[in-house]
């Protein structure tokens, strides 16, 4: 048996779905919703804010080359030294959750499955389903795709590695975003495997917008009928952060708002936008209009991403951070390519830390909804979205209480 205990203490909110939950596991103990901060890249005398606590992400993309040359190692070669660099960066009470990128467009093999499946068990207090994009991304017609089958396979190839070697793990199945037909058929293997936790790989899109809606929406159906909503946990990997709307003058922070869609934990975001990696590059380095560079800073208060000047960056910066403006904004002008682009997730994890702590406070009182509709980055489609997916999952949670009854 797992030692995985999730516990939801309210009743989602007033609208929306918004779950407050305390989730134990190994000794630890961390409330949702959160947002998870990225330790492995904090440099020296880099940390964050104490307040920003609870989930530490670590990341790493592993082709097949890379397992093979880790399973010739004893040592476990660059890959194991990269994990465990992040794994020591994260507080030691921090719930630490491990995602591996595979990056082949084959089946997983079952040893390569049995090396992921140690390799998250050293690594992760919640072993996750590797990323697999490749196959998800070549996924082209119904459930008897080849690329879907040899993804379903690779699935099942982890999880009986899990249960044969770490059979107390508690285990995160992954969603991809493939459809409902796909998510549908993948619940019933996660749920053969006694799994009813998951992270939805969103592959950098809106998860407010109605492709992905046409996805949770079901899902978040699915699992009030099985009445496990009050014992289940997601987290959402690979979330877009939103696109600049010129109307407000930012980016509505469309990853922190899946908060409101029944997500607990909001990870990172791993994958560059569709583009040639040059042109990626050439825009995270992208300057004002008078040549400035500018630094994007997530407004825990108002929910947006903000392109703010360095030379505006210390008047803008927040109060509550552990990091420095004057410093920040001086690193970015030497290094507007590098530095700009890691101090950028570093701080805009730990404000969303934050902000997530803020809602938790409300969400305390039953009283968030009301307070986070009103936000700036709370767009109309964020609030309908809401109220579709809250009127759907409580039309199936209360059908099934009276079946029960």
């Amino acid at each position: 048996m797992t030692d995985l205990k999730i516990t939801t203490v309210n009743d989602f909110d007033q609208n929306g779905i918004f779950p407050l939950r305390n989730i134990r596991v190994e000794g630890k103990k961390i409330e949702t919703p959160t947002a998870a901060t990225i330790p492995g890249k904090l440099r020296e005398h880099e940390e964050f804010h104490p307040d920003s606590g609870g989930v530490s992400e670590l990341y790493r993309t592993v082709g097949g080359d890379d397992l093979d040359e880790a399973m010739r190692d004893p040592d476990g070669a660059q890959l194991n030294d990269d994990l465990e660099s992040q794994y020591s960066s994260a507080p030691d009470d921090s719930l630490k959750i491990t995602f591996t990128k595979y990056t082949e467009a084959s089946t997983l093999g079952v040893a390569h499955a049995q090396y992921l499946a140690d390799l998250h068990a050293a690594y992760s207090d919640i072993l996750t389903v590797p990323l697999m994009p490749k196959l998800v991304r070549n996924v082209e017609d119904g459930l008897n795709d080849p690329s879907y089958r040899s993804f379903k396979k690779s699935v099942v190839a982890f999880l009986n590695q899990v249960e044969e070697r770490h059979p107390d793990a508690p285990v995160m199945g992954l969603i991809p975003r493939l459809g409902w037909e796909f998510i549908d058929d993948l619940l019933e293997v996660y749920e053969a495997h006694g799994v009813t936790t998951y992270a939805f790989d969103f592959d950098r899109c809106k998860v407010t917008t109605g492709t992905q809606l046409s996805m949770v929406e079901p899902l978040m159906q699915s699992i009030a009928n099985r009445g496990i909503e009050e014992h289940t946990l997601f987290y959402a990997i690979n979330p877009s952060p939103g696109t600049r709307q010129q109307a407000i003058g930012a980016r509505p922070a469309s990853d922190i708002a899946s908060l409101g869609l029944g997500f607990d934990i909001i990870g990172g975001c791993h994958v560059s936008p569709r583009m040639p990696e040059e042109a990626f590059e050439e825009m995270e380095a992208e300057q004002g209009e008078d040549g400035e560079p500018e630094f994007r800073l997530f407004d825990k208060t108002d929910w947006v991403y903000r392109d703010i000047p360095v030379s505006d960056l210390p008047d803008a910066f927040p109060k509550r951070t552990a990091f420095d403006a004057e410093g920040i904004a001086a690193r970015v002008r030497r290094s507007p390519n590098n530095a700009k682009y890691r101090l950028q997730k570093l701080v805009n994890g730990e404000q969303k830390a934050l902000a997530a702590k803020d809602l938790r406070d409300t969400l305390a009182s039953d009283q968030a909804y009301p307070q986070v509709i009103e936000k700036l980055g709370v767009t109309d489609q964020t609030k309908s979205a809401y109220e579709q997916t809250r009127e759907s999952f409580d039309e199936e949670r209360f059908q099934s209480g009276v079946g029960d009854f």
